[in-house]
């Protein structure tokens, strides 16, 4: 006998309704349950809710940079990015997420995401300027300064953290003591403390550039050794004497000028603590009408980069080292292209990590100051012959056993007219010059 087919009735389907809609609860996408949701983000948002607001940041932007040509996921990651920094900066939450990420020991670490944040945010509205999630990011937001868009929320929550160090205190008055004029007050507090700087390590500079001198005062003696030992293992040990003879010290130039790296370090953080003000400042042509139509060439403020002011740095770092001549005319040789390959190395370096043009002006003017100091401590000292920095006549030490002149045996007539005596170093004048170096002799009690 057949058995009929069972078949649905009504009653049966409203019977089993309830357990139909629990399991479309429990199997319902995560984007059906979120319009937010998007499976490219999932790890970035587990990492936001765990509280790993860095890696979080970092998957968003794992995602922009994996996503190709895609432009609006590109646009998107870029401002989820903003957003979950935005969310942790903001004065209402900024408490609280402090106390989840570890408490008041991380809070450079929330600043520093909030840097990264500005700098994805400049990414999203000069790339994809046109983009919905650019629109989105000019929307006005409540900020600590009121209704500002999206970037400039993030600054003022910087700013406001950063305005507790006493450095920024002390740029923040230098130019409210000038007025806080766009065209002046901020390029001419970094020339003030370029002169403070310089100011400051002006002494230690002053033992280098001695050194330097004296170096050059007796590199044709060291000149004269390595021609006459040239292979030979003491020419080290020779020279070191030499050194020692003469009271020099090779290292003497290079230690004065390691002291004021710790300055150099603070004016670089100093001037990023104030780089959201530094955007209100104009130099000749940057912030000018023609900056606004070349943007990626000339900086529109100078909390931006800028190519010309850096070609005048690189230029005038070449000069800087420039006016440090060598003696030994092969040396000089061999110079040009090192100077050159330190320059090229720097531009690139700073073409590389864009710094601000603040940042750059600061090392411009430093480098002008520093060029007029070696112009008048070493470079015109060695002209002129002072110091003996030029090309000089030499009476060397007492030749050694194996340079060729013999006790006796030269040719020639000691120090006391006759033959076999003790012959000094003949060294051939580079140049007219009454200038001899000899060794330093002690004083006789």
């Amino acid at each position: 006998m057949l058995r009929s087919k069972p078949t649905l009735t009504f009653t049966t389907a409203l019977r089993f309704f309830p357990l139909f809609v629990v399991l479309m609860a429990v199997g319902m996408p995560a984007s059906a349950q979120n319009p937010q949701f998007d499976s490219r983000f999932a790890k970035a948002q587990r990492d936001a809710a765990s509280n790993e607001l860095d890696r979080a940041f970092d998957a968003y932007i794992s995602v922009k940079n994996h996503s190709g040509t895609n432009g609006p996921v590109q646009a998107d990651a870029l401002l989820r990015a903003a957003l979950m920094a935005w969310n942790a900066l903001h004065a209402d939450n900024y408490q609280v997420t402090l106390r989840q990420i570890g408490g008041t020991e991380k809070e450079d670490e929330l600043t520093g995401l909030g840097y990264k944040a500005d700098g994805v945010l400049n990414q999203l509205l000069s790339t994809y300027s046109d983009s919905p999630e650019a629109d989105q990011a000019r929307q006005h937001i409540y900020g600590a300064a009121g209704n500002v868009d999206l970037r400039r929320a993030i600054e003022n929550e910087i700013d406001l953290r950063n305005s507790r160090y006493i450095s920024y205190k002390l740029l923040n008055s230098v130019v409210s003591l000038t007025g806080s004029l766009p065209g002046f007050s901020y390029w001419f507090a970094l020339v003030l403390i370029a002169l403070a700087v310089k100011a400051i390590t002006f002494p230690f500079y002053l033992k280098s550039y001695a050194s330097q001198r004296e170096m050059r005062r007796i590199q044709p003696i060291i000149a004269d050794l390595q021609k006459r030992m040239k292979g030979s293992k003491d020419l080290n040990m020779k020279i070191m004497e030499t050194y020692k003879e003469h009271g020099v010290n090779p290292m003497a130039g290079c230690i004065p000028m390691l002291i004021p790296l710790p300055l150099t370090w603070w004016v670089y953080s100093v001037i990023r603590l104030y780089q959201f003000h530094f955007a209100n400042g104009t130099f000749l042509w940057i912030g000018s009408a023609l900056s606004h139509h070349m943007p990626n060439v000339l900086a529109t403020n100078l909390a931006t980069f800028d190519y010309p002011i850096l070609i005048l740095y690189a230029a005038s770092n070449y000069l800087m080292m420039s006016l440090n001549p060598m003696m030994d005319p092969q040396q000089q040789a061999q110079q040009k292209p090192m100077n050159v390959m330190m320059t090229a190395v720097l531009f690139y370096m700073f073409v590389m990590y864009r710094w601000s043009s603040a940042f750059i002006l600061y090392w411009l003017v430093l480098n002008a100051l520093t060029a007029v100091q070696q112009y008048f401590y070493v470079y015109r000292p060695g002209k002129s012959g002072s110091g003996g920095a030029g090309s000089m006549v030499i009476a060397g030490p007492k030749a050694p056993e194996d340079s060729g002149v013999r006790n006796g045996k030269s040719g020639g007539r000691g120090g006391n007219g006759k033959e076999g005596g003790n012959v000094p170093v003949a060294v051939r004048p580079i140049a007219n010059t009454e200038l001899r170096a000899r060794p330093r002799k002690k004083r006789q009690r």
